[in-house]
């Protein structure tokens, strides 16, 4: 349309046959998946809670408890979810549907359609018309649709050579046994593809307005959604945390006490971004968050300055302490806030645990990892390990003999009423008690230390320490389910970090951390050995639980490290790695030389000149004659002296001619 040119190409039969059947498609992938999963949903409702397969595909051995099946931990509830969004994505499916029939209804009838050529239609007479009627039509039609009378109309243009075509296969001879042998008046032609965009794109008339559409999008839509997208993105870190939280916590984290992380814990947690961003401040609520500060019990205050600074991070410790020490919070606007603390709680404190590493600070790192398990099972610094059994109480823990839980879960004494501590337990109490020993993974732990390919250990060799855990509640093809914390928030799956340290200072010096639920998990720590570090080496692999307290094993590994020459070790050059040295190098092949030759090294050592006679002969006696080598160095040196006077005298010569 914009061309100046008087010759132009005919355009294309352009019509909106292809764009009807891509919409169509493009509908139909969309509507299909969408409304099955609607149905679905209606009519069994929504699947919640944690999965039933672990990643290999084995089946997840879940707590059968009456506190995990309450708390919708272990079991997978369906809900039927009835409300306003459901209903909007109902008339939205049925809009799309009813778009999509009146989309098939008009392919189907006809009324767009991918069109044919067909010379009675395309000149709108009988197929049993005579010369005269077809005269008659061909006038009447090119005359209508003739470019000149109608300017900047490729549609018109388009039409008026179907035209000229039609009228060819009908009165023409060659173009009329064309079409009757091929179906078009030219002769065999490939088949041409109309693009999949609606016909207006072409019209003249709305040209302006696409262009203007165009360079919208083009200029400012697509630069102001890829820098708002930057902009909020930038803000957070490959974790998922806010760049402020880690930032924070990295100034604020140290090891100057052991329980750090228990103590600071829940303030730094109450202060980060995430808990400020995501919660609300209720005013309202004010008088139940005074009736907490009464009945929990700091073990460390808060930062009075932080408080007045940020109230919501004061709403949010206060909140922390009471889920800790398991004081009921009466306010249910509370309690949501509770849940959106601890759902966040499992990033924030992996990032504390994992900054504390990286100082190699053992003891801090565990005090995090005290805190982690804490908030996961709700206990507090001095709560007994025995809270975490189902129906315990403080009184009952101090009952019980044992006061370590792994001490009771490994008793040979039966969980029944005769038991110290549980006389007063009723049947359906017990059989939660027997559930939740059957779940609690007790673990193996198996140690071994070696250097990949060799029989000893020597310096400057790279040191695997494998470690090897094995659930001994899980059977061969079982994985480990959600473990049993109905005081938490959403389903917690158990991790164990491993850590390397060294048995006299207890630094972090490696650690790794294992997510996986299978019954025999595997962590590999590799140990670099130093020149002249030869001896018995004394380290302390430990594997911490994040989800329970008091599973924690560690295991001494010692071993020796012996010198190369003891050990035996001599540089080996393989043969592929001889073979190399023979092929020329990539700037050998560049200058054409062989891997031997070299122009550097040929000016360096130049090759020496052909000594003459008497040179050789002195060169000779000089060899048999060694023991005079003062003798020889006074003659080189009188030589010397003669030739320079020659010299000498040969430029006086000169000077003088």
């Amino acid at each position: 349309t914009f061309s100046k040119d008087d010759k132009k190409e005919p355009p294309l039969v352009y019509d909106d046959s292809a764009f009807m059947f891509f919409a169509l498609t493009c509908m139909c992938i969309v509507a299909i998946p969408s409304t099955y999963f609607y149905v679905k949903a209606l009519l069994f409702g929504v699947e919640e809670g944690a999965p039933r397969k672990s990643k290999d595909g084995h089946p997840l051995k879940v707590c059968t408890s009456a506190t995990a099946q309450k708390h919708n931990i272990t079991s997978r509830k369906r809900q039927r979810q009835f409300g306003l969004e459901t209903v909007i994505k109902g008339l939205l499916l049925v809009g799309l549907w009813l778009l999509i029939a009146y989309t098939w209804e008009s392919v189907r009838e006809g009324a767009i359609n991918v069109k044919g050529f067909d010379p009675f239609d395309i000149l709108d007479v009988a197929t049993d018309a005579d010369d005269g009627q077809i005269k008659k039509a061909y006038r009447r039609m090119s005359k209508k649709y003739h470019p000149d009378l109608n300017p900047n109309d490729p549609q018109a243009e388009a039409t008026f050579i179907r035209i000229a075509k039609a009228y060819a296969a009908l009165t023409d001879d060659v173009a009329k046994a064309n079409y009757e042998k091929y179906g078009n008046p030219d002769g065999p032609v490939q088949m041409k593809l109309a693009i999949g965009l609606p016909s207006f794109l072409m019209s003249d008339e709305h040209q302006i307005y696409i262009i203007i559409v165009f360079y919208t999008m083009l200029l400012f839509v697509i630069p102001v959604l890829a820098i708002s997208y930057y902009q909020h993105h930038k803000q957070f870190a490959s974790n998922g945390l806010y760049m402020e939280t880690l930032r924070y916590l990295g100034s604020n984290i140290n090891d100057k006490s052991p329980t750090f992380g228990m103590q600071k814990g829940p303030e730094l947690l109450a202060c980060s971004a995430e808990s400020r961003y995501l919660t609300d401040l209720h005013p309202g609520e004010e008088q139940e968050i005074a009736r907490l500060e009464k009945e929990v019990t700091q073990h460390k205050r808060m930062d009075p300055r932080i408080e007045q600074a940020f109230p919501i991070a004061r709403q949010n410790h206060r909140v922390l302490l009471a889920h800790l020490q398991r004081v009921p919070i009466k306010s249910a606007v509370l309690e949501r806030e509770r849940d959106v603390l601890l759902t966040n709680s499992v990033r924030i404190t992996t990032s504390m645990v994992e900054i504390a590493s990286m100082h190699e600070w053992f003891a801090c790192a565990v005090s995090f990892l005290d805190f982690r398990r804490s908030l996961v099972q709700a206990l507090d610094m001095k709560s007994s390990p025995l809270m975490q059994v189902p129906h315990f109480t403080p009184e009952i823990a101090q009952q019980v003999p044992e006061k370590e839980i792994e001490a009771f879960l490994k008793s040979d004494a039966a969980i029944d009423k005769k038991r110290p501590g549980l006389s007063k337990m009723s049947d359906d109490q017990l059989m939660d008690i027997r559930a939740f020993a059957d779940h609690a993974s007790l673990v193996d732990m198996q140690v071994k230390a070696d250097t990949e390919g060799e029989s000893e250990i020597a310096e400057t060799d790279v040191v695997t320490i494998t470690v090897t855990l094995t659930r001994k509640n899980l059977k061969e093809g079982e994985a480990m389910g959600p473990v049993h914390a109905p005081h938490f928030a959403q389903p917690k799956f158990e991790e164990w970090w491993v850590y390397l340290t060294d048995r006299r200072d207890q630094v972090a010096m490696y650690f790794e951390k294992i997510t996986s639920l299978e019954r025999v998990v595997e962590a590999k720590l590799r140990l670099q050995m130093g020149r002249g570090q030869v001896g018995k080496m004394m380290f302390r692999v430990h594997a911490i639980c994040d989800s329970y307290v008091g599973f924690d094993k560690y295991v001494d590994v010692d071993f020796m490290v012996l010198s190369e020459e003891k050990a035996g070790r001599q540089t080996v050059i393989h043969k592929e790695d001889q073979e190399l040295d023979m092929h020329p190098t990539l700037f050998q092949s560049f200058l054409g030389l062989g891997p031997e030759e070299d122009s550097s090294d040929d000016e360096a050592d130049p090759k020496p000149k052909t000594l003459g006679k008497k040179a050789a002969e002195s060169s000779s006696d000089d060899s048999d004659d060694s023991s005079d080598d003062d003798s020889e160095e006074s003659d080189d040196d009188d030589d010397d002296e003669e030739e320079e006077e020659e010299e000498e005298s040969k430029g006086k010569k000169k000077s003088k001619k």
